[in-house]
């Protein structure tokens, strides 16, 4: 299974795997990151192999814990080194280990997605943590996210006074948030006391900035921000297809489109429309890619919902559709204006500013018509001494056109400003096309090494 498969398969229950004591006891839980890494608590660690819960002492580096998989057959279970270790403390970079198997886990395990949520409040969410008190059975426990309690680590209490809760062997397991559909964090702690359901968590920030090895997506959406884009992106693509329509169906409603029957005017219009519209949509859509960057490319594609907390499309087909419908058609369409633009229409001058101009005039239209043209005038050309901003120029059809019309054109201007809005869209497309479809960052295994301890870290603390 390739990367992106192996990442499709980022859901609640994937990623989940426990380790061992040396006596095939259960340790606590661990949350693969990859195909042949995972990370977990350091206090983990430290009980799989044998050591007190609290030892700041990096573990030797030829040391190995069992890694299994509660998801699969308990028959299955990989060795892993330890090559990166943050002692157990309160610090924000502490209680922290990333492992590395010695052979790939299982397809079927999956990966988890870190994310690290900004610009939305958690408070309140419902989470969901899956953990193991011992090797036989594992439970779910409903959980609230409450916020930060202090420097380090994020409070998370239990659902109700009913139910399971976070107990001992639950540390290094996922956090998985509900509203996001991704894991926010690891838990890291828990009361002591019975009588209290409050639990802690180490927050995807942390381990990302603490592990950097650690893949972590970073989730910059407003609240409201997808309705906004589902506005945007309708309302971009209806606009532009009434005016293809317009111009390419004779018959077409002339109130649908800003030209009103002027099939030049329409894709003059179009054209207008899609120079500023188009970047500020392609703009738009390049946080959402980049939010989803650990999922494959189809759920980096916006989705179109008026529910601030829908998560993005899965399906590829369905994806594939709506990327080629309401972002490369558009720009096709804007082609399709610019062309029309420079092959249909003509540039008109006003008789009454130009009338000491002898050359170049051409007899179109009526004889009474203010407007006719000159062959001197054109869309990146001016008159000699013209004036400019007083609707000296018109564009549009005046002869054998079945609606005759023109309207106020501002020669060089409006084509350059055009010319620049479809290439900056264009520049942007192309960006948007490169982060849906660049590959998910994966953990450069071969520059993993285990940790070697320096003479003055036998003490060091958290």
């Amino acid at each position: 299974m390739d990367q992106d498969e192996q990442l499709a398969q980022s859901g609640m229950e994937a990623g989940i795997a426990r380790i061992e004591k040396l006596d095939g006891s259960h340790s606590g839980m661990a949350i693969l990151i990859d195909g042949r890494c995972a990370i977990t608590c350091a206090h983990v660690v430290n009980v799989a192999l044998g050591k007190d819960i609290d030892n700041t002492k990096r573990p030797d580096p030829d040391a190995r814990v069992t890694v299994s998989f509660p998801m699969l057959s308990p028959d299955i279970k990989r060795q892993a080194s330890i090559v990166r270790w943050l002692p157990p403390g309160r610090a924000p970079n502490s209680d922290m280990a990333l492992l590395l198997f010695d052979e790939a886990a299982p397809r079927e395990a999956g990966v988890a997605v870190l994310s690290d949520i900004r610009l939305v409040s958690l408070e309140g969410d419902r989470l969901d943590v899956f953990g193991m008190e011992s090797g036989l059975w594992g439970v779910r426990v409903d959980l609230r996210f409450m916020g930060k309690p202090g420097s380090a680590w994020v409070q998370i209490d239990g659902q109700g006074t009913a139910g399971a809760f976070v107990k001992k062997g639950f540390s290094g397991g996922a956090v998985w948030d509900h509203d996001h559909e991704t894991v926010i964090g690891m838990v890291v702690a828990r009361r002591t006391s019975d009588d209290e359901k409050i639990a802690y968590m180490i927050p995807a920030a942390a381990i990302g900035r603490a592990l950097p090895e650690a893949p972590v997506e970073r989730r910059e959406i407003a609240q409201g921000e997808r309705i906004v884009f589902t506005l945007l992106t309708l309302g971009v693509f209806l606009v532009m297809l009434t005016h293809l329509l317009a111009d390419r169906i004779g018959d077409y409603p002339s109130f649908l489109s800003l030209g009103f029957g002027n099939r030049a005017l329409t894709s003059f219009y179009g054209m207008l429309i899609g120079c500023i519209m188009l970047p500020v949509l392609y703009a738009a859509a390049l946080p959402f890619s980049r939010a989803y960057a650990q999922h494959p490319w189809q759920c980096r594609i916006p989705p179109l919902t008026f529910r601030p907390g829908a998560r993005n499309a899965s399906a590829r087909t369905r994806a594939g559709i709506k990327l080629a419908l309401l972002f490369l058609a558009p720009f096709i369409f804007q082609l399709h204006f610019l062309d029309s633009f420079h092959a249909n229409g003509a540039v008109y001058v006003s008789n009454k500013d130009f009338k000491a101009l002898d050359a170049g005039w051409t007899q179109c239209c009526d004889q009474a018509d203010l407007y006719k043209r000159n062959d001197l005038a054109a869309r990146y050309s001016l008159l000699a001494a013209s004036p400019y901003w007083n609707n000296a120029y018109q564009y549009g059809e005046r002869e054998g056109a079945k609606n005759r019309n023109a309207y106020t054109f501002y020669p060089l201007l409006e084509p350059l400003i055009a010319d620049v809005g479809s290439l900056a869209a264009l520049v942007l497309l192309i960006r948007l096309l490169l982060s849906i479809f660049k590959p998910p960052r994966a953990v450069q295994v071969e520059r993993l090494q285990p940790d070697r301890p320096s003479a003055d870290s036998d003490n060091q603390g958290g």
